[in-house]
């Protein structure tokens, strides 16, 4: 089996490639991975891992836990010039978070044609890959749970909001869950006005992240795809 890391902004995220159901298990902080990691049975033949900018400086600590544990070889995926038929389509090529770039490559490989891929987390990020797997741009804005957060910070209210309402509302929480479900209907309405212009009539989207499912609902035509980046990084990573 395969150890796959995907560590966040917010929380890292990880799965046994090769176990009967894959699935994606969460941990807060490199202690309580530690914990979880070092439940797991079985052979390990290698670990592989995408590291967000933020976090590189815990690289070694990583390193150094999952040698621990697991003594096998980490490979680290890093963003490159071209990787699946992908092509980047940054100036600084390195510039590009390894996790879009990631989350790229596994969905134009599933689609095969042109596609619009949208990670939903801490940032709430949107790439576009044309037909020939070029890159043409993306956009980031900040994700519910941050905005949501700014908000309570500036103004002082004590709480957020923590169910998705629609509509005029009558409490103040009400109210800051509706606005940011607004928000967000502009933000995505403005993609795929995007999509259609750079991409054409017919291509793929392609969601993931925290809040994939809240995105979806905005999207009916949207496949959703929790594992997006993990398919990215067994790409860059082969085992």
């Amino acid at each position: 089996m395969i150890v796959e890391i995907d560590y966040g902004n917010t929380r890292i995220k990880w799965r046994l490639n090769g176990a009967v159901t894959g699935v994606i298990k969460y941990a807060a902080t490199l202690d309580e991975l530690q914990l979880q990691l070092s439940e797991v049975s079985g052979p390990i033949r290698g670990c592989r891992v995408v590291l967000v900018r933020s976090v590189a400086g815990q690289k070694a600590a990583l390193v150094g836990m999952l040698d621990r544990i697991f003594r096998c070889p980490v490979h680290f995926a890093s963003t490159r010039g071209e990787l699946g038929c992908v092509t980047n389509g940054y100036a600084e090529q390195e510039a590009l978070g390894a996790d879009r770039w990631l989350a790229m490559v596994a969905g134009f490989q599933l689609s095969g044609g042109p596609c619009l891929v949208i990670d939903a987390g801490t940032a709430i990020t949107a790439d576009y890959v044309a037909a020939d797997g070029r890159h043409l741009g993306g956009l980031i804005a900040p994700g519910l749970a941050v905005l949501g957060k700014q908000l309570s910070q500036a103004t002082g209210l004590a709480t957020l909001p923590v169910q998705a309402v629609t509509g005029l509302q009558h409490s103040t929480n009400n109210c800051i869950a509706a606005g940011l479900a607004t928000m967000l209907r502009g933000f995505v309405g403005e993609l795929i006005v995007q999509a259609r212009q750079e991409l054409g009539d017919n291509y793929d989207v392609f969601v993931t992240g925290g809040d994939r499912h809240v995105l979806a609902d905005l999207l009916p035509a949207a496949r959703v795809v929790d594992d997006l980046v993990f398919q990215g990084l067994a790409v860059a990573c082969p085992v």
